[in-house]
């Protein structure tokens, strides 16, 4: 396996996280998680691994699934930080629609504005009547949630959203906006070449 710096890093982590359970990875497990961490910083992954040697109490090797968590947890993309972030959205989305009002669109977080933009815009957000308003708060949430850090992608559409998703699932990376665009202006080229 050709390692950088980075990768000697994790693969150093990861060596310490079986020597830790008195275990030893096969070669072939090895090589796959390492290219299962490709999208995670080095320091990331050394501080997941400390996480998971500290919180980890069986004497097996955890499951990748053990690490990913808390590499999801560090990096602010867990379940539970995401909710945490939307609540906080929600928050200061309401003092902004008191505070500024229905005539003057305020900058909000990125993901937020997007919601935003998915519920009518700022001026249909400010006229919410109070009685609702739970149930306002609940789609706010679960689309801020599900939008976070696809915005871009989701702005494109269903098809772009679709290639996204399609692309994570076979190689287990995200695809880049630019790149999806670039796919997307391609197919539509190749769908009026066969018209």
């Amino acid at each position: 396996m050709k390692t950088t710096g980075e990768d000697e890093k994790k693969l150093s982590a990861l060596l310490g996280l079986a020597e830790n359970f008195s275990k030893i990875f096969p070669s072939n497990m090895l090589d796959l998680w390492m290219e299962m961490l490709t999208p995670y910083s080095a320091a990331h992954v050394v501080a997941a691994v400390k996480v998971v040697i500290d919180r980890y109490e069986y004497k097996t090797i955890p499951p990748f699934a053990v690490l990913k968590r808390a590499l999801n947890d560090l990096m602010g993309t867990s379940e539970s930080s995401l909710e945490l972030q939307a609540i906080a959205e929600w928050g200061i989305l309401l003092d902004t629609i008191d505070s500024i009002g229905y005539y003057r669109t305020p900058h909000l977080h990125q993901t937020t504005a997007y919601v935003v933009r998915l519920l009518g815009g700022w001026q249909t957000v400010c006229c919410w009547p109070e009685k609702g308003m739970e149930f306002r708060r609940k789609d706010f949430l679960e689309y801020w949630k599900h939008a976070h850090g696809r915005e871009d992608k989701m702005q494109l559409g269903a098809d772009a959203v679709k290639f996204a998703l399609i692309d994570k699932r076979r190689t287990g990376y995200a695809v880049s906006t630019r790149d999806l665009v670039k796919s997307l202006v391609f197919e539509q080229r190749q769908t009026e070449e066969v018209q």
